[in-house]
């Protein structure tokens, strides 16, 4: 049986012609906390920037993870054999979030902070903060 991914919603694809594997397909899942990417040699020649209704087909058990001809992408119906395998990314920020509760600032580091950042807006308050950071 035949794994398969599902994007979630509309998929970018981007084509730059640079490298060997200039095509890019990019979305996140229907899982939870996944962004698929998917890179291909080719253009197809109609594809728009934004695609709906994407599948990744994964190859089945048998025939093992690591064969490249196995995994194919299906666009609207239209399925293509990838060149090579694409890449699972599982987002860790949202699993680190629920584990590791943020710590609070206290009130004087964060007036600090803005107070940096408001004189970095100014040449003044840059050239301020450059001959601080000097001394």
């Amino acid at each position: 049986m035949q794994q398969s991914f599902r994007f979630n919603g509309p998929v970018s694809f981007s084509y730059d012609g640079v490298g060997p594997l200039p095509g890019e397909v990019r979305g996140s899942a229907a899982e939870p906390d996944t962004t698929l990417l998917v890179r291909m040699a080719a253009r197809p020649g109609d594809f728009p920037d934004t695609l709906q209704d994407v599948i990744l087909f994964a190859p089945a058990a048998a025939q093992g993870a690591s064969q490249v001809a196995a995994w194919s992408l299906s666009v609207a119906g239209r399925v293509m054999p990838l060149t090579s395998p694409p890449v699972i990314h599982r987002d860790a920020q949202a699993l680190a979030e629920a584990v590791i509760r943020p710590r609070a600032v206290r009130w004087r580091t964060r007036i600090f902070w803005r107070l940096v950042f408001v004189l970095m807006n100014f040449s003044v308050g840059r050239a301020l903060l450059l001959r601080l950071y000097q001394r």
